[in-house]
């Protein structure tokens, strides 16, 4: 569909890309692979891939048992990377994006901080939740760093002949987030409330501000348009690197 549409770019991400390369590469379709690790990464590089995203553990979302966090795996796949490498996690104001093109990135990949704008259609309670959270509050930590329950995952990774893909991917990722309540989870209802959680609520006593975001809730603070977003975070990068060069100057 992609290609009968003319689509100028196309990701892949989540599974091996190994069957759809051939077909994507005749198309002349710019091809984005986004992986995880490392290996992940350079296996889209050989089949083809013009440009590829590592995402780090900072990042909210689909885990992997081997990744780690987005600063180490930029500093470590750059000098091993001949495509454009893209960084992932954790990123959304203008320091963590040079930090990143300084560790080695030649890009960056947001998806945290493009919730907290205006165009985003979800809840906007979530969005509020996003500006009040913290990055070290320990759920989150949870969620993001600590190690996954070794008998879920051998559970889950058992079912992935057994359950539809559209049920074993959420599922997995709620293993990955060390959700233990996966089983009974119903997904439908989990994107619902992302899309409509009732913006007057009460917040849970003793947990974190509720909401699938990374830990770029430790620099948003303010719900702005994208193009705001993107404007303020060049301005800001510019004027760091102006203040950085004179610095030099008078040393």
């Amino acid at each position: 569909m992609c290609i009968e549409e003319e689509i100028p770019i196309i990701e892949t991400a989540g599974y091996r890309p190994d069957v759809y390369a051939e077909q994507i590469k005749e198309s002349g379709i710019t091809w984005i692979h986004k992986g995880a690790t490392i290996d992940f990464v350079k296996h889209g590089e050989k089949l083809g891939a013009d440009a590829v995203v590592l995402v780090g553990l900072d990042g909210y979302g689909f885990k992997n048992i081997r990744q780690l966090p987005t600063f180490t795996s930029i500093a470590w796949a750059a000098p091993q990377m001949e495509v454009p490498l893209i960084a992932a996690g954790g990123i959304g104001d203008a320091r963590t994006m040079l930090a990143a093109l300084m560790a080695g990135a030649d890009g960056v990949y947001m998806g945290s901080a493009f919730m907290a704008t205006k165009e985003c259609p979800i809840s906007e309670r979530i969005k509020q939740n996003m500006i009040n959270a913290k990055p070290d509050h320990p759920d989150l930590i949870y969620e993001l760093l600590a190690p996954l329950r070794p008998e879920d995952y051998q559970e889950v990774m058992e079912l992935r002949r057994r359950m539809p893909v559209e049920k074993w991917l959420p599922a997995l990722e709620m293993v990955m987030l060390k959700h233990h309540e996966w089983k009974d989870v119903d997904f439908m209802k989990v994107q619902e409330k992302i899309l409509h959680q009732d913006p007057d609520s009460p917040p849970s006593l003793g947990s974190r501000p509720k909401g699938p975001f990374s830990f770029v809730c430790g620099y948003i603070n303010q719900i702005q348009t994208v193009q705001q977003l993107i404007e303020n975070m060049v301005q800001d990068a510019e004027q760091i690197m102006t203040n950085v060069v004179r610095q030099w100057e008078l040393t």
